[in-house]
This record gives C-alpha cells, structure tokens and sequence, in this order.
C-alpha cells in the first residue's frame, strides 16, 4: 500500500509569522524614522528638527500598519487551517486505504477455496456437459429459426421451444447439473455481495470466469434462460460471462436474450454503462463512495 504523502506546513507558517515579526521590527525601529526624516528634509520649513514628537506624529500616521499585521496573522491562521484540513484528508484516505486491504485480504482465501471445491465437485457434470452440449445447442437453434424466435424474443413459446433440449438434458442429470450451477452461482454472489471496489469485483470474476470452457459456458447460457437460473442472469450481464463465446449458432441465441454487456469486455461494459446502457448497471458494481455522492 502507498504512504501518502504527509504535508509538512510547520515551515511555511514559521516562515509567514517570523516575516510578519521581522517587518514590524523594522517598521517600528527603522520605518517610522526615516519617514520623519524624509519629511524634515524636504519641509524643513514645517517639520523642522526631527525629535520624539515628529517621530510619534508621524507614527500615528502610519499606524495603519497595524492592519497589515493583522492581515498576515489572518494568514497565518488560514495556512494553519488550510494545512490542518489537507491531513484530514489524508487521514481519511489513509483509514480507507487500510479499510480496503483488510476487506481484500479477508474475501481472498474463502474466494479461492470456492474456486478450488468448486473444481474438484463438478468433473462429472462437465463430463455430462460434453455429451450433450453440440446437442443442446443443435436442437435450440433449429427451434430459434423455425419459431420464429429470432424475431420474437420475448414470446414465450419460441422461448420454451429454444430451451427444450437443454431442458431434457437438465432432467435426465439434475442430479450432477443442480449441483454445478449452484455451486458457480454462490461464486459470483459472494463476489457480487462482498464489500470490494467495482475493479475488484471485476477482477476476481474474470478469475471465476477463467475457470470455465467454452462448453460450461455455453450451457450456463442456457441454464439460466430457464426459470431455474434466471437469478445468475444478473452476473452473466454484470461480468460479460458470454464474452469468449465462439460458438456461432450460441452466439447468435444468446444476443437475442441477453444485455450487450454479457457480450463485452470489462473497459467496454463500463462504457456501455455511462452511455445507452447506464439505467442498467447492476446495482452491486456501483462502488460505495459513488452511492454517497
């Protein structure tokens, strides 16, 4: 973590206030006499000889001065509390800066340890996925053309009829399918839920999301155009789950079903999101200083 930097205003405001002294030393030793004689010089006529009278005269005409003083001591005060207000800020920053390493350092092991039960409990669903997901997809395109779906999104029996082979498929292996999608869904909600910075977040779905094929991603889009994953729909769009899809035909299904930012890379979503997508940012990804604003 970075030191911030610490403002030393001990020596500006010694110099400010010892300037402030040295002028009206000089004023009262030395300014005040020479004004006087100035005056004796070129009036000699009126002022006459400089004495203590003259000088105090002359003083009290000059005692404006005194506002100067005043003026540098406001000064001084000001610097002081200009000063003062900067090491708050650093303060502030300070304890933030600490407040976020200690949240990142409690989230990463129970986040990694997800991961790590999350691969060693799901080799048979991924087995099961390779089977059956050319099949799936196959099935609900033809669906997706014949039906009319591509022109119809929303209606749904287009949909129903898009879903039903991944459908049959999930029935015949809930048992190993449940599981997996479960299991990847409190991923992404404990990242989702956790207390990190919107990069962070980003940061440590990418990870999530590294861990996955193109096949595991392929039948997660599917999974959750059902009623049974429709809650993992959120993470997929906040986290562009859909963005190394290079299945052609997936592709083109997906784009009809889901937000564009399922479709985009993490600097593009966040431009999509301040621009025709911003009513649409997921609510978890907006950082807590910016909700305070």
């Amino acid at each position: 973590m970075n030191e911030p930097k610490r403002p030393d205003f001990w020596k500006p405001l010694l110099g400010a206030l010892g300037g402030a002294i040295v002028l009206w030393a000089l004023w009262g030793l030395l300014g005040v006499r020479l004004v006087a004689e100035y005056w004796a010089w070129v009036k000699p006529d009126i002022v006459g000889t400089v004495d203590m009278a003259v000088l105090g005269q002359t003083g009290d005409l000059f005692g404006g001065i005194n506002s100067l003083f005043a003026a540098f001591a406001f000064a001084g005060v000001a610097l002081a509390a200009f000063y003062q207000y900067e090491t708050w800020k650093l303060q502030v920053e300070e304890t933030q800066m600490a407040r976020a390493e200690h949240i990142q350092q409690s989230f990463e092991p129970l986040f990694f340890k997800l991961l790590e039960r999350f691969e060693s409990v799901n080799e048979q669903a991924r087995r099961a996925f390779d089977r059956n997901w050319e099949y799936v997809v196959n099935q609900g395109y033809r669906a997706y053309r014949s039906t009319g779906a591509e022109n119809d999104p929303l209606g749904s029996e287009p949909r129903r009829e898009v879903l039903a082979a991944f459908v049959e498929v999930y029935e015949e292996a809930h048992s190993t399918f449940g599981p997996y999608f479960r299991s990847l869904y409190q991923i992404f909600k404990f990242i989702s839920n956790s207390k990190l910075t919107q990069d962070q977040k980003i940061l440590y779905a990418n990870i999530a999301r590294s861990n996955l094929s193109e096949v595991e991603v392929t039948m997660l889009g599917f999974n959750c155009l059902t009623g049974l994953g429709k809650d993992f729909v959120r993470y997929i769009e906040a986290y562009g789950l859909l963005k190394h899809l290079k299945h052609r035909d997936a592709s083109e299904i997906f784009r009809s079903y889901y937000s564009p930012a399922a479709f985009l890379s993490s600097r593009r979503r966040l431009e999509y999101w301040r621009t025709e997508g911003k009513a649409h940012k997921p609510h978890f990804l907006i950082d807590r200083q910016q909700k305070n604003k």
